[in-house]
């Protein structure tokens, strides 16, 4: 069964160490982040915003060759805290019959918000990990209720 499994979630809630277990857990996978995007690509030690768009882009393109590449289980470790940032990797994934799981791990409330922007590990700050959890887009678009998108898509928390 192939699988694609997306993380969603604000910086430090966790989706790295949950895509390393489920890496760990469904050899052989693979694990495709924007931040390897990123760790090429910086201004003065940080990520350049303005690329955002470019960087998704990306790891979009990896993730279509890794399907190329016969990968069985395929992780997007994104924040993808909003529904632009992944539904291409879903419509992509369910045209190449990929069963798709998405993993929503954003906080629920504000304290453990700022908990988890406290353990990120990419020194994003404060104000724009709190910026990223007030974004989240907890409602998936009503076309992943309907059709094939229905029956492939889980969401999972």
């Amino acid at each position: 069964m192939k699988k694609l499994i997306i993380m969603r979630g604000m910086s430090g809630c966790g989706k790295s160490t949950k895509a390393a277990e489920l890496h760990l857990a469904h050899s052989p996978s693979i694990v495709l982040s924007t931040d390897e995007y990123w760790e090429s690509k910086t201004v003065f030690g940080k990520p350049d915003v303005s690329q955002l768009n470019k960087a998704h882009g990306w790891n979009f393109r990896r993730m279509m060759y890794a399907v190329a590449q016969g990968y069985e289980t395929i992780i997007i470790d994104n924040t993808n805290t909003t529904v632009w940032e992944f539904e291409n990797y879903v419509h992509y994934a369910v045209l190449h019959d990929f069963e798709v799981e998405i993993f929503d791990l954003n906080p629920t409330s504000l304290d453990a918000a700022i908990a988890a922007a406290q353990r990120n590990i990419h020194h994003t700050p404060l104000w724009k990990c709190l910026q990223q959890w007030d974004r989240f887009e907890k409602k998936l678009p009503d076309t992943f209720n309907e059709g094939i998108l229905a029956e492939k898509v889980k969401v999972l928390i």
